[in-house]
């Protein structure tokens, strides 16, 4: 099992991004998505997992759809950056992820998506 977690310091913009619409007369309304409700209750991650990095994921109307990996952003960010992908294709640190997502955010990169955070991954054993 993995568990995905947002850095309290991201929670705030997160929600404000993704927070569903308001209901409009004669459309259907939106509800909030899963992970949305998750990050909202701001649980803290699991005990007795094993923290392995953070990915980058862009959020569209509250849905976690794309993956820095996906965009080849590894090569730039290690030239750029001074950032590589660890053993498991992560980002070992939280700062160097923030500086990663703040970095993709930039028209110039040309990256899908609306909002970039790092997400941290927790693996468990079953």
């Amino acid at each position: 099992m993995i568990g995905l977690g947002l850095h309290r310091d991201d929670a705030e913009e997160f929600l404000g991004y993704a927070k569903p619409p308001e209901h409009q007369q004669g459309y259907a309304p939106q509800g909030e998505t899963g992970i949305y409700e998750c990050v909202k209750a701001l649980h803290l991650i699991g005990p007795g997992g094993r923290r392995i990095g953070y990915e980058l994921l862009a959020t569209y109307v509250g849905i976690l759809t794309d993956s820095w990996l996906c965009n080849g952003l590894e090569k730039e960010f290690a030239e750029k950056l001074g950032v590589k992908p660890n053993e498991h294709g992560l980002i070992a640190e939280y700062p160097d992820a923030r500086r990663c997502t703040e970095y993709i955010s930039h028209d110039h990169v040309g990256a899908e998506g609306d909002l970039w955070k790092p997400w941290l991954v927790t693996l468990y054993s079953a």
